[in-house]
């Protein structure tokens, strides 16, 4: 971790000086990529690791095969592609804020609703899944429409720097996450 965090201040002291940086830090001066990129990094954090803890709870705690517990894990992601899909259309329509507040929301509400009503009894189809559709809907609301806010303010030529960015910081909090 700390020869993580050395690295970290290298690069940053790097990109600050150098021509054609790594991570252009200038881009972190717009409001929107800035916010867009804290929020991926929280929801990298927690994301792998609510998979991993679902997973294991299913398998080990209740017992389920590895089979069951595939079929149990697949809807959320199901309905995350098909909600971000229908999601990225109302985020240019009607902006990102909202749609970015509920989704965030829902993910949040999530973990909750897994603590109060999940316990040590199978409660597979009736409980675990139609709160994991909540994760789902609440994924596909944010993720997409944190890419497409991060680079609203960052002028065309710049979109695919902006973009590269935040899928690092994303892959980066990913790690931190699983570990």
């Amino acid at each position: 971790a700390a020869v993580g965090l050395a690295l970290l201040g290298l690069l940053i002291a790097r990109s600050r000086r150098h021509p054609e940086p790594l991570i252009e830090l200038s881009l972190f001066r717009y409001r929107s990529f800035s916010s867009c990129n804290l929020a991926v990094a929280f929801y990298a954090m927690a994301f792998p690791s609510a998979v991993l803890l679902n997973s294991l709870m299913l398998q080990s705690l209740w017992g389920c095969s590895i089979l069951a517990t595939g079929a149990a894990l697949t809807p959320s992601p199901l309905l995350a592609t098909i909600t971000s899909i229908i999601g990225g259309r109302c985020a240019d329509r009607y902006g990102h804020r909202w749609l970015i507040g509920i989704g965030s929301l829902l993910l949040a509400v999530t973990p909750v609703l897994y603590l109060l009503l999940l316990g040590e009894t199978p409660h597979v189809w009736d409980r675990f899944v139609p709160i994991s559709l909540l994760a789902g809907l609440g994924t596909g609301m944010s993720i997409a429409s944190w890419f497409s806010a991060s680079v609203s303010d960052v002028g065309p030529a710049r979109f695919g720097v902006a973009n590269a960015t935040l899928r690092t910081v994303m892959q980066v909090f990913y790690g931190i996450g699983v570990s």
